[in-house]
């Protein structure tokens, strides 16, 4: 492993949990409220933070090792930029439709999500794809 690589990872996980932090807890948050029987309460959430903090490190492993191992001679910004919108595809896009089909949510929230941690996405792999020039 190398530093650049634990850097990069690093790096990833403040923005995933960070702006996650920012997209669920904030930006969401209303959303999220008008269905309480869907998610845990906040007392709840904080309980089982660490298991998302796991998750977020998981994936920013996972997304820096594979971004790593494709990355061309080519400008760091659309790389990251391709990369990203990818990513976004395979994560936070089939993610949350398949909550969508299996949890008695409005559309307008799938959508947000989609939106939202697609652009946490995209941004992380664009830092990453910098980091990693």
């Amino acid at each position: 492993m190398s530093r650049k690589y634990i850097l990069a990872v690093v790096v990833a996980f403040v923005l995933l949990s960070g702006l996650g932090y920012l997209v669920h807890g904030y930006l969401l948050a209303d959303a999220y409220g008008r269905f309480p029987n869907l998610w845990r309460s906040a007392d709840e959430t904080t309980k089982h933070m660490p298991y998302v903090l796991l998750a977020n490190l998981i994936t920013a492993a996972a997304l820096v090792w594979i971004y790593e191992r494709g990355r061309q001679d080519k400008p760091f910004l659309g790389q990251g930029i391709r990369f990203g919108i990818a990513m976004a595809a395979l994560v936070p896009a089939a993610k949350f439709i398949t909550y969508y089909a299996i949890q008695p949510i409005p559309h307008s929230i799938a959508l947000h999500q989609i939106l939202f941690d697609g652009a946490v996405i995209v941004l992380t792999s664009i830092v990453v794809a910098w980091i990693e020039k």
